[in-house]
């Protein structure tokens, strides 16, 4: 039987807005960094009731070297405790340049201990961490260590790329085979299923493992503006919200890329809004996913 639930066209921008400013951390796969500069814009241009936000964009683990698309102001050190933003909505990437021998195009990490300190001397309103990696992969299963997060983080959201779903799994599509096996008992040449993909974002040893007790989770669903997976977004939607403990602040399907980051938020849709009906609550009543979808601009 599947899980009944309520849709709301939302901006992901808008939905972490709603929230006190804090840490955010990126995990998974499938569009982190795309995520991460999309987020930081809007945030950048709508925080602060609309006045603008100084955003700090960085990462626990590497990064590519950022384009003057993706960050127009970019900070290569290694003291990460000399960073500060100017009192001015503004968005900076911030990151330690290439170890010898390591491939210039990529950019390291700062330690967590490093960021949380960042954040105590208010050096950003708000600061956006890349905090796992999944080397271009729409899927990822942490290791060890995995992710990387600090300890003062607020926010963390895990990040699926649609494109693996219904797929063969291959080495193409996951990232870390064996964590991945383990935490699903897929194996390779298995259908990645909406069912099974759900452990990523319910099991323990999932893309939230090792998050702050009191930071709020997001699962967050990319590529949904691609043909033919918004069905999927859906079907992974229902097994995510089917099985996970009440921990997640709320599950989104939408495109990184795309400014402000529109999405569809997922809700369960619970006995007592069944009882009460259209009549008292006309908003939660179910309609196409599709149709809605799309006519809000999102193809």
């Amino acid at each position: 039987m599947q899980l009944p639930m309520q849709t709301h066209f939302v901006s992901l921008a808008d939905e972490i807005l709603k929230l006190p400013p804090c840490i955010i951390c990126l995990t998974g796969g499938g569009g982190k960094s795309s995520l991460m500069y999309s987020l930081g814009a809007a945030i950048s241009r709508l925080g602060n009731s609309g006045r603008g936000a100084r955003v700090l964009l960085t990462t626990t683990t590497r990064i590519m070297r950022p384009n003057p698309l993706q960050s127009a102001f970019f900070v290569e050190s290694d003291t990460p405790a000399s960073l500060s933003l100017p009192e001015m909505p503004c968005v900076l990437t911030a990151a330690a340049p290439a170890g010898l021998g390591q491939n210039p195009d990529y950019l390291c990490g700062y330690n967590p201990q490093e960021l949380d300190n960042l954040w105590k001397r208010s050096a950003a309103d708000w600061l956006i961490v890349e905090a796992d990696g999944s080397a271009r992969r729409p899927i990822k299963a942490p290791v060890d260590k995995e992710p990387v997060i600090p300890s003062l983080c607020g926010l963390v959201i895990a990040v699926a790329g649609l494109s693996a779903v219904g797929e063969v799994y291959d080495d193409k599509r996951v990232f870390r085979a064996g964590a991945f096996s383990e935490l699903t008992g897929l194996r390779p040449g298995d259908r990645l299923a909406p069912e099974t993909l759900a452990a990523l974002f319910t099991h323990p040893a999932g893309l939230f493992k090792g998050s702050p007790e009191k930071a709020r989770r997001m699962a967050f669903l990319n590529q949904a503006d691609a043909t033919g997976k918004l069905e999927q977004a859906v079907a992974l939607a229902q097994a995510v919200l089917s099985k996970h403990d009440g921990m997640l602040y709320g599950v989104y399907a939408g495109s990184a890329r795309q400014r402000d980051v529109p999405c569809l938020r997922f809700v369960p849709i619970t006995p007592i809004h069944h009882f009460f009906n259209s009549e008292v609550l006309p908003e939660l009543q179910e309609y196409s996913i599709k149709d809605h979808f799309f006519a809000e601009g999102l193809s």
